[in-house]
């Protein structure tokens, strides 16, 4: 069975607190459109997205990983994902959020809004009023309409404190959980959700002409084969299709340096140990388009590659898979920079010249430093600076244009199982110019 392309493609994520019902309502929505008429959707059970667990204080109550459904309205064909909203499952979050066009934001209606619910809109710097649709859930827990309606209001608010239009966002009151039970009081304000980013989402501008590139969001093994997934960038992929793996992996201190003079020596490695950029020439095994094979697939489309005999020992999230010579890992940029205020989940104390954070670019991952100009001597929170230099400690993919979020060690950073845990998002940015 192979996969036939006849509806444009909008991928789409659910976002909010922990506990808001993301989940809830993707069940919702793919047990309701494959029900609809003129609609095609699996429909999904709870457990089949939240697989039961027997450890930790979350092992039914919530997603802990991200999960990805597809389904066709009348109009488009979403690719749909649910976000975790655990807070120490944020770098997944933004990892996941990299690859959206559109999202829902899920806000409890009992609940209002929450820390993660300002914290994720704040975590997407890309979205507007034109991509953004809000789902206030678990309305049917709520008897008094004033409470919903102060809701609502303050969900705009807080809209408007990130920049975007609270007044031009749709707002939809249902309840998820009753939905996907076949409620016929709710059903029908899921089905409002869907035409609602039908009529009021356009469709995202696609670059098919150009080098085909492809971030990777996540690796699987397969022998000494590996699958690579993600969303294309731009460009097209076809089967048995020669590209280019682009990344990171350590390699030996060159002769002559010494510690002091290599700033991208990842810090607790030894002396000789440092991450330097490379590049591998591979081919395209076979492409997996919404788990349908595929003989191709373009700029907007969540893929799984096949790529043959790499053995997978330094393929990580974060690399680049593209056409030779597409792109251009580098470690220094500039860039304009907004600190994020703490009554915005930001900072609470100025950023000064060779703050260290964690950076996130696309799929990406690392740490890196601000340089601020002689005349300047420290941010302070709610400043919006232009022509920032910043230097990464190791190569990563960047280029004009790309959008990125910053987080540092406000909670703390630690590590819980095999995730590092990162500290608040202090930090959004746009790189504006490419140095090295």
């Amino acid at each position: 069975m192979t996969d036939a392309r006849n509806l444009p493609v909008l991928n789409i994520g659910v976002i909010g607190h922990a506990g808001d019902g993301k989940t809830t309502l993707t069940v919702a929505i793919t047990q309701r459109l494959s029900r609809r008429p003129g609609c095609k959707a699996r429909a999904y059970s709870f457990d089949e997205l939240v697989p039961l667990r027997t450890y930790g204080p979350y092992a039914r109550e919530t997603s802990l990983h991200t999960a990805y459904v597809d389904y066709d309205s009348p109009r488009r064909r979403y690719n749909h994902i649910d976000v975790p909203g655990l807070r120490r499952r944020l770098a997944r979050m933004v990892r996941s959020s990299s690859m959206l066009d559109a999202a829902v934001l899920v806000v409890s209606a009992p609940d209002a809004v929450r820390a993660q619910t300002r914290e994720h809109v704040a975590l997407i710097p890309a979205l507007n009023e034109q991509r953004l649709v809000v789902f206030l859930n678990k309305c049917d827990l709520v008897k008094d309409p004033e409470w919903l309606d102060a809701v609502e209001t303050e969900t705009r608010e807080m809209l408007f404190h990130y920049g975007i239009d609270g007044d031009a966002v749709p707002v939809i009151r249902g309840a998820a959980r009753p939905a996907s039970e076949g409620d016929a009081r709710w059903e029908p304000l899921i089905d409002a959700l869907i035409d609602t980013l039908d009529q009021d989402v356009p469709d995202p501008t696609r670059v098919f002409e150009g080098p085909f590139v492809l971030p990777i969001e996540k690796v699987y093994y397969k022998g000494q084969d590996v699958i690579v997934a993600g969303r294309i960038e731009r460009g097209e992929v076809a089967i048995n299709g020669s590209y280019e793996l682009c990344g990171r992996r350590p390699m030996p201190l060159p002769s002559g340096w010494k510690w002091v003079d290599m700033t991208q020596i990842r810090r607790g490695k030894r002396e000789w140990d440092y991450w330097g950029a490379f590049t591998q020439p591979v081919r395209a095994g076979s492409i997996e388009r919404f788990r349908l094979p595929t003989a191709r697939a373009q700029a907007g489309d969540q893929v799984g590659i096949l790529l043959r005999e790499l053995g997978g020992a330094f393929v990580q999230a974060g690399m680049v898979l593209a056409t030779r010579d597409a792109v251009k890992l580098g470690r220094r940029f500039r860039c304009t920079l907004r600190v994020i205020p703490r009554e915005h989940g930001g900072r609470h104390t100025p950023v000064r010249n060779g703050h260290r954070g964690h950076f996130f670019l696309s799929t990406d991952g690392v740490t890196g430093a601000l340089i601020l100009r002689d005349e300047q001597t420290l941010l302070m929170p709610g400043d919006t600076t232009e022509n920032i230099l910043v230097e990464l400690m190791r190569p990563a993919w960047i280029e004009p244009g790309m959008r990125f979020t910053v987080r540092d060690g406000t909670d703390g950073l630690r590590r819980e199982g095999t995730e590092p845990v990162w500290g608040g998002t202090a930090l959004t940015g746009e790189i504006t110019k490419v140095e090295a």
